[in-house]
């Protein structure tokens, strides 16, 4: 795997307000540096799941649950 870029928001269906960042760069290939992605709440969402996170370059898409407490 070479590098990729990618892009990253929170789903459609997620309550609250966040900020995602960075919302797009390029991954390190597989075994290099880890990609920091930060998502900050910003409010007007209540405690529990809210929603996604999604990450995706061209060939993969990842989820990951968001949790208010």
């Amino acid at each position: 795997m070479g590098y990729e870029d990618f892009y990253a928001a929170v789903s459609d269906d997620t309550t609250g307000k966040f900020r995602v960042d960075p919302q797009m760069g390029t991954l390190e290939r597989r075994g290099g540096a880890p990609q920091t992605i930060s998502i900050a709440y910003q409010g007007d969402g209540a405690p529990g799941i809210t929603g996604h996170l999604i990450v995706q370059t061209e060939e993969e898409k990842f989820t990951y649950e968001i949790i208010v407490s």
